[in-house]
């Protein structure tokens, strides 16, 4: 047992000595590439402004609108400035930030996609919470995509701020128009949305889509919260108490 505690201790020894030695060629390795140094100099200016803007948040802009309309499509030209012909449907909410310089001041967007769910599900109010904008996308070439905005902004009414700023955009102007000028205004102002704030892209060909962002964050940017009142709900409300006293009569 004697000589089995003596060899145990000269390994012990042994292996100490070792990482000694280790950490010794290590600290002058250190020293020689100038580690030390790097450590030690002051903070760029790079570094200094990525931490100023770790953790900032943009204003939220949501898009709400039909299936196939382009709302993704609009969000990958924000994102990357790529466009795709294939439809793909992403498992859950897409989120990016964007962000431009308007004169002096930078403006951040926090663009908020769908990611398909409201083909499976009812969007939820927390897609809805905290939205500074609220941009509806129809298609140009699809009658319909922008008729049933109505019924998409009686739902924002009873999810959204109510003190959200409200965006119009018909996309797909690349492709045979179906929507009349008066079809567009007639809704536009059912929803609560100024002729300034309405537009017309194309994902397709890129044609005004940072334009209207670039209007949406100016907006925003200048008065953070709306002071108009949404019309939708109103003028829903208003037809529903006509339909009832023309039924009752």
């Amino acid at each position: 047992m004697r000589r089995d505690k003596i060899r145990e201790t000269h390994t012990m020894m042994l292996a100490q000595s070792s990482h000694k030695n280790s950490t010794e060629r290590e600290r002058r390795n250190v020293s020689r590439r100038g580690v030390v140094t790097i450590l030690l100099a002051p903070p760029t200016i790079l570094t200094t402004l990525a931490a100023l803007n770790y953790g900032k948040r943009g204003s939220k802009v949501i898009l709400i609108g039909d299936p196939g309309v382009g709302k993704t499509s609009i969000f990958r030209r924000m994102y990357d400035g790529t466009f795709s012909e294939r439809s793909t449907v992403t498992a859950g909410r897409d989120q990016m930030d964007w962000e431009y310089r308007e004169g002096n001041t930078a403006v951040m967007l926090r663009i908020e996609d769908t990611g398909g769910m409201e083909k499976r599900v009812t969007l939820t109010a927390g897609y809805y919470n905290s939205a500074s904008a609220i941009v509806f996308v129809y298609a140009v070439d699809d009658v319909n995509s922008l008729l049933s905005l109505t019924e998409w902004a009686e739902r924002a009414n009873s999810r959204a701020p109510e003190d959200a700023h409200v965006f119009l955009i018909g996309n797909k102007t690349d492709l045979r128009r179906k929507v009349r000028d008066s079809d567009i205004e007639s809704v536009a102002e059912s929803i609560g949305v100024i002729s300034e704030n309405s537009f017309l892209v194309s994902c397709k060909t890129n044609e005004g889509v940072e334009k209207a962002f670039r209007t949406i964050g100016s907006v925003i940017n200048r008065e953070p919260r709306s002071t108009r009142v949404r019309g939708a709900k109103i003028i829903a409300t208003t037809e529903n108490s006509e339909n009832k006293k023309s039924s009752c009569c």
